[in-house]
């Protein structure tokens, strides 16, 4: 039995690069929700996602898909400057190790931030190490049952991407501020998934929508 399922979605050739990239990470998701919980969270799992990710892109894709940079690299409009390119594997590895140990089930969003702040940190390939990082965060949280029988019910883009200058100074926080920063970084991620969660709630509420379906028409009317 292979360790990897291999996601089987038609090819078709999106009309630009921006579709294309959607497209890409749609395919992504989908490899996630057919390994998570069969395969493990290794460095195999996230090349893979690594290479589904930036497949095909010119401006938004990478050099070495799914392996990880061979060159230091600076972020653009960031203070953090990511370590050497020779360290990444000792500290991926490190990372790996960490989302493997077990912890009480309180602890898994908090892991999972960290792991998003981390990953971000090392910044272990040349390019789409944002769109990869988000991925690897779904990953988690459906490892850890968020999800509907086979339906999606978080996006990790609309926590982190609704407002890109506070998910910035958020993780520039927890790269300069110790433990303190760590800690606010952690309060980020756990507001912006608990807003989320509260307006998935709310779209499954058919009394919640009807009352605001019913405000819309008196609105237009």
């Amino acid at each position: 039995m292979p360790d990897i399922v291999e996601t089987k979605i038609a090819d078709e050739e999106p009309q630009n690069e921006e579709i294309m990239e959607i497209s890409n990470i749609e395919k992504c998701m989908s490899f996630i929700d057919d390994n998570v919980g069969q395969a493990p969270i290794n460095r195999l799992f996230l090349s893979e996602l690594h290479r589904l990710v930036v497949k095909n892109l010119t401006e938004e894709g990478s050099g070495s898909p799914g392996e990880y940079r061979r060159k230091n690299i600076i972020i653009a409009g960031a203070d953090h400057v990511p370590p050497d390119f020779c360290q990444i594997d000792l500290y991926m590895q490190e990372l790996f190790d960490f989302i493997r140990q077990d912890v009480s089930p309180k602890y898994d969003l908090i892991k999972t931030a960290l792991v998003h702040h981390r990953f971000v940190w090392i910044h272990p390939f040349d390019n789409g190490n944002g769109r990869t990082v988000r991925l690897l965060t779904y990953a988690m949280l459906i490892n850890q049952g968020f999800n509907v029988d086979k339906g999606r019910i978080i996006n990790p883009t609309a926590v982190f991407c609704s407002d890109r200058n506070k998910y910035y100074k958020a993780l520039n926080q927890a790269d300069i501020d110790g433990e303190y920063g760590l800690l606010a970084w952690c309060e980020y991620v756990l507001k912006g998934l608990k807003q989320e969660i509260e307006k998935i709630d709310h779209l499954l509420d058919y009394g919640y929508l009807k009352k605001i379906f019913c405000l819309q028409l008196l609105i237009f009317h």
